[in-house]
């Protein structure tokens, strides 16, 4: 049986960043982000770990799913929001270091080949 969420937000509205969904993007979203890279694409699981979050606000460039490429325009946005503090050096580089984990896993898993 295959799930499929609808989204009754219109692309335009969402604040990109804002991943806790929160109305503004800072230092509280790290984690919700962080989450939604793991997921591999799983809005489900993603919704399933973040209730109220925005899993579509953590597809930075638009590419239709949240990965290591979103990465750096998120740091961008934590650092260039004017609303709230920007992040501490720990939070960006545990970002960072998570997101070089996704990677080296996603080149792990490859398909079994005989």
């Amino acid at each position: 049986m295959q799930v499929f969420l609808l989204d009754t937000k219109l692309l335009s509205e969402v604040l990109l960043g804002d991943v806790n969904n929160d109305g503004s993007v800072d230092n509280l979203d790290i984690t919700d982000f962080i989450i939604a890279l793991t997921v591999n694409g799983d809005e489900a699981a993603f919704l399933a770990q973040v209730t109220n979050g925005s899993f579509l606000a953590a597809d930075i460039d638009g590419s239709g799913n949240p990965d290591n490429l979103d990465i750096t325009g998120f740091i961008d946005l934590l650092v260039t929001q004017t609303t709230g503090a920007v992040p501490e050096p720990a939070s960006i580089l545990a970002l960072l270091a998570v997101g070089a984990m996704s990677l080296r896993r996603r080149r792990r898993v490859a398909p079994f080949r005989r």
